[in-house]
């Protein structure tokens, strides 16, 4: 990524266009809901992730405090919602499900360390049935926005009712 641009300036055509659309959506989400407690697989449908998949290197440092928040995960509110995310603490995960279908996208490996803890991989969907993308720099900048995105917001707690 060039310096002084956002991931999503690197992204073309209308791949950058649906994460953009993605975003706002996701921002209005997260803006408007919140509970006590974590999300957790039990809130939503969920998939597991098919065979066919791919690991990709992530290498993104977050606080403890950061962590807290994204260990919150997301519960979708509305159909135009497109994410549950939740935080499978006894395997330091976190969960990115497609909301409408169940389908798992992308499943973030933590480890903690020292002070902080580190998205380390990234396990990607390639069932070309579920999910479209085949390229790894773009899953890498997705998958980081969407966290990166509750973070921003100040979320420290998201979902239904």
């Amino acid at each position: 990524m060039k310096r002084g641009s956002s991931p999503i300036s690197d992204i073309s055509g209308n791949h950058a266009l649906l994460i953009q659309v993605e975003l706002v959506v996701l921002s209005s989400c997260l803006v408007r809901m919140a509970r006590s407690g974590p999300a957790n697989k039990n809130d939503w449908k969920t998939e597991p992730m098919p065979e066919k998949c791919t690991i990709i290197e992530l290498n993104q440092e977050y606080s403890r405090d950061r962590m807290e928040t994204i260990k919150n995960g997301l519960i979708p509110e509305e159909m135009e919602d497109k994410w549950f995310i939740y935080y499978e603490s006894s395997e330091n995960k976190l969960y990115l499900h497609r909301s409408w279908t169940g389908y798992c996208i992308y499943i973030i490996r933590f480890e903690e360390r020292e002070d902080k803890f580190v998205a380390t991989t990234a396990e990607v969907n390639r069932e070309p049935s579920q999910y479209s993308c085949t390229d790894d720099d773009e899953d890498k900048r997705t998958a980081l926005i969407i966290v990166n995105t509750i973070l921003r917001r100040g979320v420290r707690s998201v979902g239904v009712h």
